[in-house]
């Protein structure tokens, strides 16, 4: 059989701003099935559905503030509650993330799984200035934490600033103008972020059976 991987930390940043909630080939209707955010969150979903119990898993979305749908925790304890409340993700506000993405870094770090990731979802501007957000960046590469970065639309504002979130992390940079694309995108991501590492349950220690000049002088706690 095959090992057991190490488990993944991941955190998903969806954007709920105003703008997420018109259609995806339409900027001037409202739609509830075909929006930018229908289909984020379903591929949120998709990512849910493919973790195991034993990968840890937090949500937050944003517009002009952070609002944390499930705080890290192992899928075991989070994942009726993110199948739960991610349908139920609603548009309206302004954008800005970073809040977002320094709750996740902290959380990531205190979690001390070796393997933390990050998926952040966007389709607009930040209400701040990029120079803002590169301490940030910095702080997120130090902790090993990968962040891939996800524009929604045809829109070029602040391109700069999520290629260098994802540059700068380990992480990967995607424009997207087809909305329909994400849930293949995210579960993609979600995988080639998976550890490779088998994780060994077992340790194993060495202990003296009988006397041998090979180990004359060697206590048995240093073997």
């Amino acid at each position: 059989p095959r090992p057991e991987r190490e488990p993944l930390a991941l955190f998903v940043l969806i954007d709920r701003s105003n703008s997420m909630g018109y259609h995806i080939r339409n900027r001037l209707e409202r739609s509830e099935q075909e929006s930018k955010l229908a289909y984020a969150k379903r591929a949120a979903s998709a990512v849910v559905h493919q973790l195991k119990d034993t990968d840890f898993v937090g949500l937050i979305v944003f517009d002009s503030e952070p609002f944390e749908v499930a705080p890290l925790r192992p899928l075991t304890d989070n994942r009726a509650v993110l199948e739960a409340d991610i349908p139920r993700l609603q548009p309206g506000g302004g954008t800005d993330f970073y809040d977002a993405l320094e709750s996740a870094r902290r959380q990531l770090v205190q979690s001390r799984i070796n393997t933390k990731h990050v998926i952040l979802l966007t389709d607009g501007d930040t209400n701040r200035g990029p120079a803002d957000h590169y301490p940030l960046i910095t702080a997120l590469a130090k902790a090993d934490i990968s962040v891939t970065t996800i524009r929604i639309g045809d829109d070029t504002v602040n391109l700069t600033l999520l290629h260098d979130i994802s540059g700068q992390t380990g992480g990967h940079f995607y424009h997207v103008e087809n909305a329909e694309q994400l849930r293949e995108l995210l579960v993609k991501d979600t995988t080639q972020a998976l550890p490779q590492t088998p994780l060994h349950a077992d340790t194993f220690a060495p202990r003296i059976a009988g006397a041998s000049q090979v180990f004359r002088g060697i206590p048995q706690s240093e073997l």
